[in-house]
């Protein structure tokens, strides 16, 4: 087994030189007594191989046996490097993101932190890699520590946060496509879907960078979508009605109070365009709006039109909500999204 010539180790030294190639000692993972040394991109860490095989089933079977199947090595994109031994630590190379590695590493190598490693304070891109690493090398705790935290970080329908920009939408799209990670995909299918994107050139990128069958899956889901928001907001006193000057068109209770404020309407009959443009194009932040009091004050309402007009509201987001995953999938697909595997 052949072996480089390292230099000696030493606390300021940072490069090193194995298989006539230079690689940066990772900042915290490198061992001086590790028996493993890992090439990524141009990172090099030195780890206690006995560590990674408890943890993944899948590294146990790269590491320990010495010829692995074509298909197993092509499949997690790992080979050992020509200089198979590194100051008698044995070298393997991964094709995989050094961030990517070196959270995974902080997460299952024993060290002293004062925060986890793994939180919403994390970052949400470091958490998609992670995820997408874990996965890939099957260690399963971490991959359930990291999904439990990006529920709380992505938008899902049990929370649906907002995406910041058309292009974390389509991240997004494309990790939970890799990854079949389908309850990711109905939120961000919305957001792209519903952001008016087209004269912003980012956003047309975006769209661009997804399959044509998903940005055919965004242009119908969002049809889809715009058809329900008719059927059930089209009925609504608060869409419908112009405006009367005799209550029993107005207040179930038949209050005249109801009728004081903009004629019978919850916003002046002005606003009711916009409104209504709103709804069909940004339904539920248009809902959140109007259930968080920030369309209208609803003072000039008595307590019991307020009280219907912001559950009923309510009750219309959690319907839109529950019908995304079935809006953006088409019907020659085997599951709805989110609730395959």
């Amino acid at each position: 087994m052949a072996s480089s010539s390292p230099a000696p180790d030493s606390h300021d030294q940072t490069s090193i030189n194995i298989a006539r190639a230079t690689y940066t000692r990772h900042r915290t993972h490198w061992y001086t007594d590790g028996n493993l040394v890992i090439l990524v991109d141009k990172v090099a860490f030195r780890v206690f191989q006995s560590f990674l095989t408890r943890r993944s089933t899948v590294l146990e079977l790269l590491l320990t046996r010495p010829a692995q199947p074509e298909d197993l090595a092509s499949r997690y994109s790992s080979r050992r490097s020509q200089e198979t031994v590194y100051d008698g630590a044995s070298v393997i190379r991964l094709d995989d993101s050094a961030g990517d590695v070196g959270l995974l590493l902080d997460v299952i190598l024993p060290q002293s932190y004062t925060t986890s490693p793994i939180s919403p304070r994390t970052g949400c891109f470091r958490l998609l890699g992670l995820a997408q690493i874990a996965q890939k090398y099957a260690v399963s705790d971490v991959l359930s520590q990291v999904l439990a935290v990006l529920e709380e970080v992505l938008p899902t329908v049990q929370r649906p946060h907002r995406v910041k920009s058309p292009v974390e939408a389509a991240i997004i799209i494309h990790w939970a496509r890799n990854c079949n990670f389908h309850q990711f995909l109905p939120m961000a299918f919305y957001y792209l879907a519903t952001g008016e994107w087209q004269d912003n050139a980012v956003g047309s990128r975006a769209m661009a960078s997804l399959s044509t069958r998903d940005q055919l899956r965004a242009q119908q889901g969002l049809t889809r979508l715009q058809a329900i928001v008719i059927r059930l907001a089209m009925p609504r006193w608060e869409n419908h009605l112009i405006g009367e000057s005799k209550p029993k068109k107005g207040c179930p209770d038949g209050r005249y109070t109801c009728w004081m404020g903009y004629g019978g309407k919850v916003w002046p009959s002005g606003d009711n365009e916009a409104r209504w443009t709103n709804l069909l194009v940004h339904p539920l932040e248009e809902l959140r709006m109007r259930v968080d009091h920030e369309v209208a004050a609803l003072h000039h309402l008595c307590d019991s039109c307020r009280d219907e007009f912001t559950s009923f509201n309510r009750l219309m987001i959690g319907d839109i909500v529950q019908e995304l995953g079935s809006l953006f999938t088409f019907e020659d697909e085997s599951f709805p999204f989110g609730v395959g595997p």
